[in-house]
């Protein structure tokens, strides 16, 4: 079973935000026609790391896709591209403002030609704003959020999340919008939609309770580094090895930390005994619980906490994250081959699991262009008008 089988999804995006939410359109069955221009194609493909010549971020974000190369520069590739269009059900772009309209796609374009199309763009600011013509990319929209204030030392400067958060809220925010407006036009036979995706709306709206303290208490929301503002003992724990997350999010757990680490005096500690007074106290409970919990290694007290039943993980790297046992017996790490087959690169998989359906990776990242011909073919078009758009440089 396929939930998305049946729907056509131009793709006109690149780089994280557009191609993360086509990709997983993808994953759920849907036929991605990602169109790109001639020779360079996507950004993503010339960015290191590179296997076999072939950039690992677009191997990343770019599976279960098909490539046609079209020069959207000309008029012919704009009615090219405008005639997929017309067969689709999704379009998906992420230009810079009036990108689209320059090209002559944009939405009452596009929606003339198929009054049924779903039509999502994905932009750094908001039409209409004040910001509206202000290029942006990931680490903008986290600065201009407040999400990256909050982020670092107290001491420190702010910290950008290396994460690209604020290009993968504005994907999953897009998929979530995109399967509902179809869920809209065939359920409800409510036709096509517009549908518009600001990054810095989408990082914003993950500030959620973060947003909520700060207007609150009419003060910034502070930079605590790895503790957590009003809960204790909630942080990063340096072992005899390495480093530990401890999360004692409620006042059931604080005995059972309290037997973990052989110290069951504390329980009782009237600095201690409620989540308030460890708020209060915090710094007194860590200069205690700082020296315990360097006297054995991350593995010794992962085990530990785990038999006591307090939340708890080893701080690992990324390599390690890969590795772990769970990770593997999830099937998280999926390999992909790269153009010419000779090298494999490891994926993260669609992480959702469900009963009757699977999404799996049918389509490995494409060589740029490689679809090209059968996506024509597919319009109508015969070998001889499509060599001849080819010689025209119409087409890659």
């Amino acid at each position: 079973m396929s939930f998305l089988n049946g729907i056509t999804v131009v793709d006109l995006s690149q780089m994280v935000s557009g191609p993360v939410a086509t990709m997983h359109l993808g994953d759920m069955g849907a036929d991605v026609v990602k169109v790109e221009r001639p020779e360079s194609g996507d950004i993503s493909r010339n960015l290191a790391p590179f296997v076999d010549g072939v950039s690992s971020q677009f191997v990343a974000l770019n599976r279960n896709k098909r490539s046609v190369e079209v020069d959207l520069r000309s008029d012919r590739g704009q009615r090219l591209v405008m005639e997929l269009l017309e067969e689709a059900d999704v379009f998906v772009e992420n230009y810079k403002a009036g990108t689209a309209e320059g090209f002559g796609l944009d939405y009452d374009a596009v929606s003339a030609a198929n009054p049924e199309i779903v039509y999502c763009s994905i932009k750094g600011f908001a039409s209409d704003s004040i910001y509206e013509d202000n290029p942006a990319y990931d680490m903008v929209a986290q600065a201009m959020s407040g999400s990256m204030s909050i982020n670092g030392y107290p001491d420190g400067p702010p910290i950008n999340t290396s994460i690209p958060i604020a290009d993968i809220a504005a994907s999953m925010y897009a998929v979530q919008a995109i399967t509902g407006a179809l869920y809209d036009r065939d359920v409800n036979d409510a036709g096509g939609e517009y549908i518009e995706v600001s990054m810095l709306n989408c990082i914003m709206s993950w500030l959620g309770i973060r947003a909520t303290a700060s207007g609150v208490e009419n003060e910034p929301y502070p930079r605590v580094g790895n503790r957590h503002s009003t809960v204790a003992p909630y942080k990063v724990y340096e072992t005899a090895d390495s480093y530990v997350v401890v999360a004692v999010a409620s006042d059931g757990l604080w005995p059972k930390f309290c037997r973990a680490i052989d110290r069951e005096d504390l329980v009782a500690d009237p600095r201690f005994e409620t989540s308030a007074d460890r708020t209060a106290n915090m710094d007194e409970l860590y200069e205690i619980t700082d020296d315990i919990m360097r006297r054995k290694t991350t593995a010794e007290w992962f085990d530990i906490l785990q038999e006591h039943g307090v939340p708890s993980g080893p701080v690992r790297n990324t390599l390690e994250a890969l590795e772990d046992e769970y990770t593997e017996r999830q099937g998280l790490v999926q390999e992909l081959t790269t153009a010419d087959g000779d090298d494999s690169v490891p994926v993260i998989r669609y992480p959702v699991d469900f009963d009757e359906f699977d999404a799996p990776v049918h389509t490995d990242p494409r060589p740029l262009g490689a679809d090209t011909h059968h996506a024509l073919r597919e319009l109508g078009y015969d070998d001889a008008e499509i060599e001849a758009l080819r010689e025209a440089g119409i087409i890659g």
